[in-house]
C-alpha cells in the first residue's frame, strides 16, 4: 500500500526524469556557448556606441569635414564666461598692507652700525679684526666700506651719521615692496654720492643708509583674492545661441576647447556611460536573445535542434551589427546622424533578408525586428529608424522569397529602394511633425539603402550557402538549368530516368506549393533523386527496350543493384558538388522501403527459407524522410512510377492508386520522421491526382490516313463513303483531338 510521502517522491521523480528529457533533447553546450556568446558580443557593441564622441574628433586635431548643428540650443558658454572674469579679475591691483615698526627697525639699524663702528675705532684690535667685528653688524657692506667708515674721524663719523639717517628716513617715507628693495638700495646711494660731504663720508652714509632699508609694505593675498572675487561675480554669464544648420566645425580647421563644449551642448559628444545604462543594455542583449530562444522552441523547434542554423542566426546578427557599428569607421568616413539611421536599416534589411534565403522567413521576420530595435537603439533611440528599419525588413523577406530566377533580384531590390523611399518620408513626418529640409538627400539614402542591402544579400548568401549547408533559391535555379553536366548526363544514358524525374519534379513542386512546402526545392531535388541510376541504367525498366537483365540473375543480387542506385547517387551528388539538402534527398527518397517486386520473387521462388530477417536484405539503407520535401518526393517517386500500370488512367483510379501508395508508406512508417501531417497528405493527394490527370488525359485513336488520300477522296466526291468519325479525327495534334473527344462527349 502506498503512503502519502511515497507519492510524492514518485511525483519529483517523474518531474525530475521529464526535466532530465528535455535537458538531454535540447541542451548543448555549443548550443549554450553560441547564446551567451552573441549576447556578449551584442552587449559590447551596444555600451561600445556610447563610450567614444559621435564625431570623433578631440581638441588639437583637424577636424575631418564640416559639422553642421543638427538643431537650436542656447547654454551658458562656461568657458568663454570663465575667461572675461579671469580678464577682470586680472585687471584688479595687488593689495598691499603696512609693515608694522619698519622704519623704527630702519632707524636702529643704522644707530647701531654707527655706535659699533664708534667703540671698534678706539679699540687696539688689529684694524682687520675690527672689519670682521662690524661686518657682523653689517652684513651687506663690503669690506671697503667696513675698512673707510673705522678711518674717519671722529666730526666724519658723525656726519656720516647724519646723513645716514636722513637718506634712509628719506627712503622709509615712500613705500618700499619686497620686490623693490633693491631698487630703493641703489637709489639711496645715487642720492649719498650727490652730498655736499666729503667722499669717504658720503660713501659710509650711501652704503649704511641702503643697508638699513627694509620692506615697509607686504603683499596681502586674502584681501587681494577678495578684492578679484568682487570683479569676478560682477561679470554677468555668457551666453551663446545656435542655430540650427550653423557651421560648428569648418573642415581642416583646429579643434578648440570651445568647439568641443559646442559639440557637448548638441549632444553630438556622448556623456560617460553610467552603471544603470550599461546593465540595461546588457539585460536587453541577453533579453532579445532569451526570447529568440523561446520563440523557435514554440515554433520551430527543429531549427533549435540545428546547432548548425543557431550559428548561421548568430554570425548574421553579430555581423550585420558590426557592419552597422563599424562600417563608416573602417572606410575612414564619419557619418550624421540620419546617415547613421540609414545605414541601420541596411543592416536590419540586410541580416533579415539572409536569414530568409537561408534558414526561414519567419526566423527572418523574428531576426529583423530584432536588429531594427537593436540598430535604433545604437543610433540613439529614433524612432523613425526604427520603425524604417522594420518596414524595410519586412519587406526585404518578402522580396527574397520570392525570388525565382536572375531578374528576381533587380525587381526585389527595385521594389526595397521604393518601399524605403516611401516609409523615409512617412516616418520622418509621423515622429518630427515636419517635412524634412532636403527630402531630396533623404529619398535618396532611402533608395540607395534598398539597393545597397540587396546587393550586399547577393553576394553574402551565396558566401555562406556551403559552411551552413544550405541552398538559396538562386543555386536552386542554376541547378535546376537542363545543360548542367549530371543532367545532362542523365539524359543522354538515362533517358527513361531523365523523363522520370521531370515528372516526379512537376508533381512534388505542385504538392509543396499545395501545403506551403518548399516548391522550387522539391522540383529541382526531384530532378536528381535519381541521378545514380546513369551508373547502372540498363538494370532500371524505364530504361530497358524488350530484353529484362534481372531475368538473368537471382533476386538477391538484383536487389542489390537497385538499391546501389542511392549510393551511387549520393556519390555523383558529391563528385560535382551538390547542396548537402539535394543529396539528403537522394538519400531519403525510398526511406527504407521494401523492394517489393524482387522480395516476392525470392519469397515465391521456394529457393531459400522464408525468415524474418531476409525482408531486410530487400530494404533500402535509408534514412527515411526528414523534411515535409523528402516526404512529398518520396510519395511522387512511387505514384509515377506506379501511374504507368494504370490502363485507364481516371482521375477515380488516379486517386485510388495514390491513396493506396500513401497508406502503404504510412503503414510502413516512411513518414513517421518528415512532420506530415493527416490534412497535408489529403491536400497531397488531392494536388498529385489533379496533375497527372492532366497527364494521363484519355486520347482517341487516330484512323490511318495521309495528306494526300483525303485530298484524294475529297477530290473523287468519295469521302462520305470511307469509314470515318468525323474530319477532326485526323488532326494530328493532341489539341485537335482533344476538341474532337469533347465534342462527343457532349462538352
Amino acid at each position: 500500500m502506498s503512503t502519502p510521502s511515497s507519492g510524492k517522491r514518485s511525483l519529483q521523480r517523474k518531474k525530475r526524469s521529464r526535466a532530465e528529457i528535455v535537458w538531454k533533447r535540447w541542451a548543448d553546450w555549443r548550443k549554450l556557448l553560441v547564446a551567451v556568446s552573441t549576447g556578449a558580443f551584442i552587449s559590447l557593441l551596444l555600451i561600445f556606441q556610447f563610450l567614444p564622441d559621435k564625431v570623433s574628433v578631440q581638441i588639437g586635431q583637424d577636424a575631418p569635414q564640416d559639422i553642421l548643428a543638427p538643431r537650436f540650443t542656447r547654454y551658458q558658454d562656461r568657458l568663454r564666461t570663465e575667461w572675461f572674469r579671469n580678464l577682470a579679475a586680472n585687471q584688479v591691483p595687488k593689495v598691499y598692507s603696512s609693515v608694522l615698526y619698519a622704519d623704527g627697525e630702519a632707524r636702529d639699524a643704522t644707530s647701531g652700525f654707527f655706535n659699533e663702528a664708534s667703540r671698534l675705532r678706539q679699540s687696539k684690535e688689529t684694524l682687520a679684526r675690527r672689519i670682521e667685528t662690524l661686518r657682523a653688524r653689517a652684513s651687506s657692506l663690503n669690506a671697503e666700506d667696513l675698512r673707510v667708515s673705522l678711518t674717519l674721524t671722529p666730526d666724519q663719523l658723525r656726519q656720516a651719521r647724519e646723513a645716514a639717517d636722513r637718506l634712509s628716513q628719506d627712503a622709509m617715507s615712500s613705500q618700499i615692496l619686497p620686490e623693490q628693495l633693491d631698487q630703493k638700495r641703489a637709489e639711496v646711494r645715487g642720492r649719498a654720492s650727490s652730498l655736499p660731504d666729503p667722499p669717504p663720508v658720503r660713501r659710509v652714509a650711501g652704503a649704511v643708509a641702503a643697508a638699513s632699508l627694509v620692506p615697509n609694505r607686504y603683499f596681502n593675498q586674502r584681501e587681494t583674492e577678495e578684492a578679484r572675487q568682487r570683479e569676478r561675480d560682477q561679470v554677468s554669464p555668457y551666453w551663446e545661441t545656435i542655430q540650427r544648420g550653423d557651421l560648428v566645425i569648418r573642415k581642416g580647421e583646429r579643434v578648440t576647447p570651445e568647439h568641443m563644449v559646442k559639440l557637448s551642448q548638441l549632444g553630438l559628444v556622448q556623456e560617460r556611460l553610467q552603471l544603470v545604462t550599461a546593465v540595461s543594455l546588457v539585460l536587453l542583449s541577453f533579453g532579445l536573445v532569451a526570447v529568440f530562444c523561446l520563440y523557435l522552441y514554440q515554433f520551430h523547434p527543429r531549427i533549435l535542434r540545428d546547432f548548425s542554423s543557431l550559428l548561421l542566426v548568430a554570425l548574421v546578427a553579430c555581423g550585420c551589427l558590426l557592419l552597422f557599428r563599424g562600417g563608416s569607421t573602417a572606410v575612414g568616413l564619419r557619418f550624421t546622424g540620419d546617415q547613421l539611421g540609414f545605414l541601420g536599416m541596411i543592416s536590419s534589411a540586410l541580416g533579415a533578408m539572409l536569414i530568409a534565403a537561408l534558414l526561414c522567413p519567419q526566423v527572418a521576420v523574428f531576426v529583423g525586428i530584432s536588429l531594427a530595435l537593436l540598430t535604433s537603439v545604437m543610433v540613439g533611440s529614433d524612432l523613425k529608424f526604427a520603425v524604417l528599419s522594420i518596414v524595410s525588413s519586412l519587406v526585404g523577406v518578402q522580396c527574397v522569397s520570392t525570388i525565382r530566377n536572375r531578374a528576381g533580384i533587380l525587381r526585389a531590390a527595385l521594389v526595397l529602394a521604393a518601399v524605403n523611399v516611401v516609409a523615409a518620408l512617412v516616418a520622418h513626418g509621423a515622429t518630427q511633425n515636419e517635412m524634412p529640409e532636403q527630402p531630396g538627400q533623404m529619398a535618396l539614402w532611402a533608395g540607395a539603402g534598398g539597393l545597397g542591402s540587396v546587393m550586399l544579400f547577393y553576394f553574402l548568401a551565396a558566401w555562406l550557402e556551403r559552411p551552413f549547408r544550405v541552398t538559396t533559391p538562386l543555386t536552386l535555379l542554376e541547378l535546376s538549368d537542363p545543360s548542367h553536366p549530371l543532367l545532362r548526363r542523365l539524359a543522354m544514358e538515362a533517358p527513361g530516368t531523365y523523363h522520370h524525374s521531370l515528372i516526379v519534379g512537376n508533381l512534388a513542386e505542385a504538392a509543396s506549393e499545395a501545403i506551403g512546402a518548399d516548391p522550387l526545392f522539391s522540383r529541382v531535388a526531384s530532378y536528381y533523386h535519381d541521378v545514380g541510376k546513369v551508373v547502372r541504367p540498363h538494370f532500371f525498366v524505364e530504361n530497358q527496350s524488350a530484353h529484362n537483365r534481372h531475368d538473368e540473375i537471382n533476386p538477391s543480387l538484383s536487389s542489390l543493384i537497385i538499391a546501389s542506385h542511392v549510393k551511387d547517387g549520393v556519390e555523383l551528388a558529391e563528385e560535382h558538388r551538390l547542396p548537402p539538402p539535394i543529396i539528403s534527398i537522394i538519400r531519403e527518397h525510398h526511406g527504407t522501403c521494401l523492394i517489393k517486386y524482387f522480395y516476392h520473387r525470392a519469397v515465391t521462388s521456394g529457393g531459400g527459407e522464408n525468415s524474418p530477417a531476409l525482408e531486410y536484405q530487400f530494404r533500402y539503407d535509408g534514412p527515411r524522410p526528414q523534411t515535409k520535401e523528402s516526404g512529398i518526393i518520396m510519395i511522387a517517386d512511387s505514384v509515377e512510377a506506379a501511374s504507368r500500370t494504370l490502363e485507364k488512367a481516371t482521375p477515380g483510379r488516379i486517386r485510388d492508386l495514390i491513396e493506396h501508395i500513401v497508406k502503404d508508406r504510412l503503414s510502413d512508417g516512411q513518414l513517421d520522421e518528415c512532420e506530415l501531417t493527416f490534412k497535408d497528405l489529403e491536400k497531397i493527394i488531392t494536388s498529385m491526382t489533379r496533375t497527372l490527370s492532366g497527364m494521363l488525359h484519355a486520347r482517341i485513336e487516330y484512323p490511318a490516313g495521309d495528306t494526300a488520300r483525303l485530298r484524294k477522296l475529297a477530290a473523287d466526291g468519295t469521302a462520305h463513303q470511307e469509314p470515318v468519325a468525323s474530319p477532326e479525327a485526323f488532326s494530328d495534334t493532341p489539341e485537335a483531338a482533344g476538341t474532337a473527344s469533347r465534342r462527343g462527349a457532349g462538352l
